[in-house]
């Protein structure tokens, strides 16, 4: 078993996992298997668990409920209860400081490179741009 710090993403799927495992009583293989009780995973389509007939009853619930969910009203709501204290505030702008990224790299910038460095950046830029 592994953990994992818990992020909005990883919930995201927890939750839809558990949603799954509620209404199929079994896990989709496409989404993470998190520990959601004292049993053995066990996925909608192992047919060593399942007959043909129970993993085709599994993919029919599976489509069914993710029809179902994919309604975002069905959703959302159990989502925002869910995982929302996880979503990281929006940002409202970014900004980009030229000068002291400037500084951090100064050796990068042509007036300040020694003469070799800028032979061989112009070497390299001239093998890049004929081979491209």
């Amino acid at each position: 078993t592994r953990v994992y710090n818990l992020s909005y993403g990883l919930c995201h799927q927890a939750l839809s996992q558990r949603i799954f495992y509620e209404r199929c009583g079994c896990y989709n293989p496409h989404l993470m298997v998190p520990r959601l009780n004292d049993k053995q995973p066990m996925l909608c389509f192992n047919v060593s668990q399942f007959r043909i007939e129970g993993v085709e009853k599994n993919l029919r619930c599976l489509d069914a409920t993710a029809r179902f969910f994919r309604n975002e009203s069905n959703f959302r709501p159990l989502l925002e209860r869910q995982c929302d204290h996880l979503k990281r505030p929006e940002c409202d702008s970014l900004t980009w400081d030229v000068d002291s990224q400037r500084e951090m790299y100064r050796e990068m910038w042509s007036e300040m490179a020694n003469p070799a460095r800028l032979h061989f950046i112009a070497d390299v830029l001239k093998f890049v741009l004929l081979n491209s």
